[in-house]
This record gives C-alpha cells, structure tokens and sequence, in this order.
C-alpha cells in the first residue's frame, strides 16, 4: 500500500468517509428536524415610506401592535426586526399562542396598506428556545442565603424565583 491513514490503506479510509458522507446527506435529505439547516420564522413587514421630515414606519401585521420606525430604510428594517423579536419574547413570557406568519402577498393585498413597501424580517428560533438547561454560578455564600430565604417567602424555589426576577 502506498498511502494509509492511520495504520489502515487508504481505500479503506475513502470507503468509510463516502459512506459517512452518504448517510449525512441522507438525513439532511430527509427534512429531520434534528437535522435539517436551521428554519428561521419569516413575517411580512409593511413599510410607509418616509420623507425627509419623517422616519419610514413599519408594521409587522402578524404580531398586533408589534411596529417600528428608522430614519433610513435599513434602520427601520433592522428595528422592526428586533422589535418582532422582542414582541414574540413578550407573547411567550406571557403563555401566549405565537402567530404563524402569513405571505407576503396576503399584507400586500389589503386594502390598509395600499400604497406601502413590502419585506420580510427574520426571527431565529433559537434566540427563543425555552429548554431548560442546568447552569453553574458563583455567588457569595451570603447572597446565597439570602436569595434563598426570599425564593422561599415567594413560595418558590430557588431557579424558579431567578427565573421571574430574571424575566419580571
């Protein structure tokens, strides 16, 4: 043999990297969840377009009350972007349903926004994700105590009470 990869011929190493490489794009193929490239949420934005005097306004129509403005194009984009962010962290805090987004073409074709810009913003998924996950912290033993005493005046444990102090 003339090449090996650790100790094995080559053709056996290149046999098992195809296969590999076979079986990931099998899954990938599939439109597993767990495997399949990140989705992000896409919602319509209508834009009113501003004058030198005034800012573009955007209205995100799915997420009611959900609105925001820049002084350039872009900047309002980008905010309504993060205000979409922090309307749907809101919703979830408060235990409410999440809207789907709708099509483009169904904001377009109301009569409310005749006239207007249309796009979409982005919101990642995963900057919402409410897995619980087990964290280390280092806090003086007096603190301690004393984040203690208070989670258990509320009635709750000590994660718990982080948690609605965190988010309250």
């Amino acid at each position: 043999m003339r090449s090996s990869i650790h100790g094995a011929p080559a053709r056996w190493w290149y046999r098992i990297r195809r296969k590999t490489l076979a079986k990931a794009w099998s899954l990938l193929s599939e439109n597993k969840p767990a495997y399949r490239k990140a989705t992000f949420m896409r919602y319509p934005i209508a834009i009113e377009t501003g004058t030198g005097a005034t800012a573009f306004g955007v209205a995100i129509p799915d997420l009611p009350g959900c609105f925001s403005a820049g002084d350039t194009l872009d900047e309002a984009i980008d905010n309504a972007e993060a205000a979409a962010t922090l309307w749907i962290d809101a919703a979830l805090d408060a235990g409410h349903a999440i809207p789907k987004p709708s099509s483009v073409d169904d904001i377009r074709n109301q009569a409310s926004y005749a006239g207007w810009l249309f796009g979409l913003v982005t919101v990642d998924p995963a900057q919402l994700d409410d897995t619980i996950e087990r964290v280390n912290i280092t806090l003086p033993r007096r603190v301690l105590r004393r984040l203690d005493r208070k989670a258990r005046e509320a009635g709750e444990t000590r994660s718990g009470y982080i948690a609605r102090m965190a988010i309250g």
